[in-house]
């Protein structure tokens, strides 16, 4: 993971970095909200806005820029720079309008732009691919099929909101549709890809072919923990938790093989390991919703529940690692090990507020509630806006 992002320009790896810190900035904005209104501010433009600059400005140009980096030799890399550039048309287009009209004739030029420039990412990427057997290049084949599966939601999505349908099942299917093979297709199996790529000694996954056909299998039984919100058939619950035991099981099993298969990196390894323990707290998470008063419960609470998770998924896995592969110099430094320290207090802070919320609804009654959420948060951007700094104002990370 060392050599990871270091063969890529930094300009582009600091425009990403930029992009996460402005998503920061938006979510703070939004959580101030509910401490004290702001008059004229229309909440949900700006929460599209956030969401957009965090899922397609840091997380899908991180692994962009990865990807690129580990599966694409230097001298054919010239198109996807084009594209990256187009990427940011796209995200300065979504940043501008997004706020002051939500979804409109504006902002889905410019989201449509950027689902074009994932398709042409997917097509070089698939071609640059062609002939290689490597257990890394079949499980990265996999995560940009499944990206290209996640733009059926945004299709969906046109097509309920062309004919009335904003407020049917399908309408909230579709955007379900488009986050779960987005985050648990295309985010996590490129996670996975590059992950692959550490050690020779992943070949130790023995039967790696059976792994990925299972892993797989599990990703498409987990959508349907997407829709129990509308209490189906219990074959649903069923087939959404057989989803979750097989990658809990899977998964697991990679653990523990990198963990000793892994050189003795200090304190590379514990984050490593962090957010590997995290990755499992998620899919345990995923296991239990399946149960029907669970996944009750989590629709009733989803405002806080939901949040909490996506949050858990963003912040408390998908971020770290990509600092840490973007910028592989950051963890050498012991400042930003400290600085770490307190981006973990507000990750806990938020998460436990969040949940707790879902759990004991009384505590919104709390006085200080909001305050102490919008605190974590604070405590988060604080530690990635040091490492902005840091990474503007000298080579640490590069």
């Amino acid at each position: 993971m060392d050599e990871y992002g270091q063969r890529m320009p930094l300009l582009m790896r600091r425009i990403t970095l930029a992009w996460l810190l402005l998503s920061f900035a938006l979510g703070l904005f939004l959580r101030w909200m509910f401490v004290a209104p702001v008059e004229g501010v229309n909440y949900q433009f700006f929460l599209h806005a956030h969401s957009h600059l965090a899922l397609s400005g840091w997380v899908f140009a991180g692994f962009f820029l990865l990807l690129v980096d580990v599966f694409v030799s230097v001298e054919r890399r010239r198109p996807f720079f084009h594209l990256f550039w187009w990427m940011q048309v796209s995200l300065v287009g979504m940043f501008a309008s997004f706020p002051v009209q939500g979804y409109g004739k504006v902002s889905i030029i410019f989201t449509s732009l950027f689902l074009f420039v994932t398709y042409a990412f997917c097509g070089f990427l698939i071609r640059e691919l062609h002939g290689s057997n490597s257990v890394s290049a079949r499980v990265l084949r996999n995560a940009l099929w499944f990206l290209l599966v996640s733009s059926l939601g945004p299709y969906g999505l046109a097509y309920c909101m062309t004919h009335e349908l904003s407020g049917s099942h399908w309408y909230q299917n579709a955007i379900y549709f488009y986050l779960h093979f987005l985050y648990n297709g295309f985010f996590f199996w490129s996670l996975f890809a590059l992950v692959m790529k550490i050690p020779e000694k992943w070949k130790r996954i023995l039967p790696v072919s059976i792994d990925i056909s299972l892993l797989v299998i599990s990703t498409w039984l987990t959508f349907f923990l997407s829709i129990l919100w509308m209490k189906p058939s219990p074959l649903f619950y069923l087939l959404g938790g057989m989803g979750s035991v097989i990658q809990f099981y899977i998964l697991t099993k990679w653990m523990l093989i990198l963990r000793s298969s892994l050189p003795v990196l200090g304190w590379m390894k514990k984050a490593i390991l962090w957010i590997g323990s995290l990755f499992l707290l998620k899919i345990f998470l995923q296991l239990i919703s399946a149960f029907p008063w669970i996944a009750s419960w989590a629709y009733i609470s989803q405002s806080f529940t939901i949040i909490g998770y996506i949050h858990l998924v963003m912040l408390g896995i998908l971020t770290p690692a990509l600092l840490l592969m973007l910028f592989p110099g950051i963890y050498t430094a012991s400042i930003v090990r400290k600085v770490s320290l307190v981006y973990l207090g507000g990750l806990i802070t938020t998460e436990f507020l969040l949940f707790g919320r879902g759990v004991l609804p009384e505590l919104g009654a709390f006085t200080g509630y909001y305050f102490l959420l919008w605190i974590g948060y604070v405590l988060m951007s604080i530690a990635v806006g040091f490492v902005f700094v840091l990474c503007f104002r000298s080579r640490i990370g590069t």
